[in-house]
C-alpha cells in the first residue's frame, strides 16, 4: 500500500503544483501498464477513473477532494 500512497502523493503534486491535466491524465493512463497487480487494480478502479475525469476537466478542485479521501 505504500506504493499506492506514493503514486497518489505524485498525482497530488502534478495537480498542485504544475496543475497539468495532461500529465495528470498520462500519469494515471500510465499506471495500468505498470506490471505489478495492486496497482494495475488501482489504474481501473472508480476511484482512478474519477481522477482522471476531474483532470480531463481540469478541475482541479475535484481532484483533490478525491485524493484528499484517502489520507
Amino acid at each position: 500500500m505504500d506504493e499506492l500512497n506514493e503514486i497518489r502523493n505524485m498525482l497530488k503534486n502534478i495537480v498542485e503544483v504544475d496543475q497539468v491535466s495532461n500529465r495528470a491524465q498520462l500519469f494515471l493512463e500510465g499506471l495500468k501498464h505498470s506490471g505489478k497487480s495492486e496497482i494495475a487494480k488501482f489504474a481501473i478502479s472508480d476511484e482512478c477513473n474519477a481522477m482522471l475525469a476531474a483532470a480531463k476537466e481540469q478541475n482541479y478542485t475535484a481532484l483533490q477532494q478525491l485524493m484528499s479521501q484517502h489520507k
